[in-house]
C-alpha cells in the first residue's frame, strides 16, 4: 500500500557537524530487497542537532521495498544517530 510520512525525529549524540542531513527514503522500485536502491524522497533537511516535526507530507508508492536513512552532506561521521519516521498506510481505491 502507499504511505506518507507524517512525522519524524532525529537525534545525535556529539555530532559537530558543520553542514546538513538530508533525511531521506530510498526504494527498489519493486517489493523485493534484491533490487538496486534508488533515492525516492527526502522528508527533511536538518543541522545535524536533535530535531523532531509532525507536519511531514512525504509520499512513499507502495508495492517496493523501501530503506530510509540520513544523506550526509557533513563530509564527516555523525555519531551515533537515530532516526524515527512516523508513517501513515493508505488503501488507494482504484
Amino acid at each position: 500500500y502507499n504511505s506518507t510520512v507524517v512525522a519524524w525525529g532525529f537525534s545525535s549524540d556529539d555530532d559537530n557537524c558543520a553542514a546538513t542531513l538530508d533525511l531521506e527514503v530510498w526504494s527498489s522500485g519493486t517489493n523485493a530487497n534484491d533490487e538496486p536502491l534508488a533515492f525516492e524522497v527526502s522528508v527533511a533537511t536538518i543541522d545535524g542537532s536533535p530535531q523532531n516535526a509532525n507536519d511531514a507530507n512525504a509520499d512513499i508508492d507502495g508495492d517496493q521495498y523501501i530503506l530510509w536513512g540520513l544523506g550526509n552532506n557533513c563530509g564527516g561521521g555523525v555519531d551515533d544517530w537515530n532516526l524515527v519516521l512516523y508513517a501513515k498506510w493508505r488503501h488507494d481505491n482504484p
